[in-house]
């Protein structure tokens, strides 16, 4: 019986490594073309992740083979697969970086214009493709991965191979770093984003796929090709176009070669806020002009929301200078404000003349102006008397001097003029009063924000929406458990350089050891702007100092398993506790900027009904009836009540033609 049961275990161990030998035999590398590269003749292997897995677990049998008690009449067969899947993994392994790496920066050298400027990048990464290419016609004779351990030197040849294409990545990079010091926007683009443009950057048509990432607000360019090809005007995501006070020249005049991209955008950003400094003056101009409804019609929405917060600003100012009982020049204002909210609100009830781009200006505005009602009659109820009253300081407010600025308390800061569109609005709350006022602080002395609370609280939208009310450009970072330090520093020296502002959200999630290596390129970047230097060392280079510039974080210390900042981080910014939203005005504002005349009401019982969802039903985690709940109810009943409105408006429509037609007929008999 023992020899029996011997014989059965080597048995079974004789017929996994059949199975083993069956599958690996089996195995078969299917190549395609990828004429992305530019290289017809050079092909991709498309299942290396599966062959890969399939060694991995026969890696793991023959490991768990090489241990059993009854192996010893097929050690020496058990050892040769060990060495053989071995010798296959490093293969496939080198195999998949160095074509990874070759797809990455075949591109790029595709194009005689790369070549010239990479001399010595383009040599080495020709005989990469040389050597490459060799390799390549000699397995697809094949495409057998079994026949892959008769190249005894297969490893060594792509071992060498990826160090080679190492250093052609390596001046690449450099090279890349050279067109972003030009263009410091390019810095919010990935490396593999940075190629992919640079190898189209002739083409100024497929190079609008990348401007989102660099103006948030532009979407694509408008063209003139009737003197050469040139940019005349910006359009927005939302459809709103911004024409250019200066065509943009994409050409040479001369040599009538395509102008380096990196050129071409520092013109369009300089352009862009040029015409936003002079349609803003024209706009305030246009305002003593203009009856109101056609001046809403005739303006970029971003001028006429921050032009009616100058114009507000100015009004109240002239009730403060003319002093005296101040109560009835308050009422008038407010009365003024209402007039214009109604005047709104009934335009937008004209549902088939109103455009998706004109519906979104109405409720930008009315937003803005029920907040600055809200204010006035703050003002007025409080007694208010002085200009230096803190009731009147403490909010953001905006002048037309020498050039647009916003203050708030005693801080002054330069209206940015970056285009951003016309998106949506946020409702202004005490608590986000509260967090401008905090947050501009923390900015004028030089340190960065750091919003904090549960979620759905509006921390990223406060931020965001403060950064559009200053025209600044605000880019929101989702940080992970898996962002690396080299990640951080490109985006850090992008900030530096442009003067955006960067928000990251939920910061608290990055690994302690990336926290402690931002910790210190914060400091360095808030010491510099201290002692007020243009220049300073920023990971052994040599930046340009935006003093526009501001840090923001976003950090919820309720969930679990979140890094605590080291003190020497916390230390560069100042927390903004943001806990409990104000729903019933959010929604009452809402849904008055969405048409609903009756806003009051339905607020009060949208928010009960939420109220008493969250107390009743259950309390899973998955369970949420709080701001975002709120927020998209509140979309959806736009949605629903623009499309009552349509249908409504279609309906008398027909019914118009149905009384015309009959009209016609009548007429027509009586004829007869």
């Amino acid at each position: 019986r023992e020899v029996a049961d011997m014989a059965g275990r080597e048995l079974l161990i004789e017929q996994s490594l059949d199975k083993i030998q069956q599958g690996f035999n089996a195995l078969r590398m299917r190549f395609v073309a990828y004429p992305e590269t530019g290289y017809e003749d050079i092909t991709s292997l498309t299942n290396g992740e599966d062959l890969l897995r399939f060694v991995d677990d026969a890696m793991l049998r023959i490991k768990g083979l090489s241990t059993n008690f009854y192996v010893g009449p097929h050690r020496d067969r058990v050892t040769g697969w060990d060495e053989t899947l071995t010798m296959v993994h490093v293969i496939l392994d080198e195999w998949i970086e160095m074509q990874n790496r070759w797809n990455h920066i075949a591109p790029l050298f595709g194009a005689q214009t790369f070549h010239d400027q990479l001399p010595k990048e383009g040599k080495r990464f020709d005989e990469v493709t040389r050597d490459w290419r060799a390799i390549l016609e000699q397995v697809r004779r094949h495409c057998r991965v079994s026949e892959l351990t008769r190249h005894s030197d297969m490893a060594t040849l792509l071992s060498g191979l990826n160090a080679k294409i190492e250093l052609v990545s390596a001046g690449v990079v450099e090279y890349l770093d050279v067109k972003r010091s030009g263009f410091p926007r390019f810095y919010f683009l990935g490396n593999l984003e940075m190629v992919e443009m640079m190898v189209c950057s002739t083409d100024p048509e497929r190079v609008e796929q990348y401007l989102n990432k660099c103006f948030p607000g532009v979407s694509r360019l408008q063209f003139n090709r009737e003197w050469g090809l040139r940019v005349e005007g910006l359009v927005s995501p939302e459809g709103e176009s911004l024409p250019l006070r200066a065509v943009v020249e994409l050409t040479d005049s001369k040599t009538r070669r395509s102008i380096d991209v990196e050129l071409w955008m520092s013109e369009i950003e300089r352009q862009m806020r040029l015409t936003m400094r002079d349609t803003l003056r024209f706009t305030l101009e246009a305002s003593a002009l203009q009856q109101f409804d056609f001046w809403l019609l005739a303006w970029p929405a971003q001028c006429i929301i921050t032009g009616c917060s100058i114009l507000w600003c100015r009004d109240i100012h002239t009730v403060f200078r003319r002093g005296g009982q101040l109560s009835t020049p308050f009422r008038r204002v407010e009365e003024s404000g209402l007039l214009q909210i109604e005047t709104m609100v009934k335009m937008l009830a004209r549902s088939k003349t109103v455009t998706p781009l004109l519906r979104a200006l109405l409720e930008g505005m009315i937003i803005t102006k029920v907040y600055h009602n809200t204010v006035t009659s703050r003002l007025r109820e409080r007694r208010v008397d002085s200009i230096e009253s803190f009731e009147w300081i403490q909010i953001l407010r905006y002048y037309l001097e020498e050039d647009c600025v916003a203050r708030c308390g005693y801080c002054v800061y330069p209206y940015g003029h970056e285009y951003l569109g016309n998106g949506s609005r946020l409702v202004i709350t005490p608590l986000t009063e509260r967090a401008f006022g905090s947050l501009l602080a923390a900015v004028h002395l030089h340190y960065g924000g750091a919003p904090e609370g549960p979620a759905g609280t509006g921390k990223t939208e406060t931020v965001k929406e403060l950064a559009r009310s200053l025209g600044k450009q605000c880019l929101v970072f989702n940080t992970t458990e898996q962002l690396e330090s080299g990640h951080m520093t490109r985006l850090l020296m992008g900030v530096i350089s442009t003067g955006a502002w960067a928000c990251f959200d939920e910061f608290n999630r990055i690994d302690m050891r990336v926290l402690s290596i931002v910790a210190k390129q914060v400091l360095a970047i808030q010491t510099a702007m201290s002692f007020g230097n243009r220049y300073t060392i920023f990971e052994g280079k040599s930046m340009f100092v935006n003093s526009n510039l501001a840090l923001f974080i976003t950090m919820n210390p309720m969930y679990e398993f979140r890094s605590v900042l080291p003190s020497n981080l916390k230390a560069l910014f100042r927390s903004v506790a943001m806990m409990v939203p104000d729903y019933k005005m959010i929604a009452e504002v809402s849904l008055y900027a969405s048409g609903f005349s009756t806003a009051t009401v339905l607020a009060t019982k949208l928010v009960s009904c939420l109220r008493v969802a969250s107390d009743s039903l259950s309390r899973q985690k998955h369970y949420d009836f709080q701001m975002r709940t709120l927020k998209v109810v509140l979309v959806i009943v736009a949605q629903l009540r623009t499309e009552a409105l349509r249908a409504a408006s279609m309906e008398v429509m027909r019914l118009y033609e149905a009384q015309l037609e009959a009209q016609a007929a009548a007429a027509a008999a009586a004829a007869a």
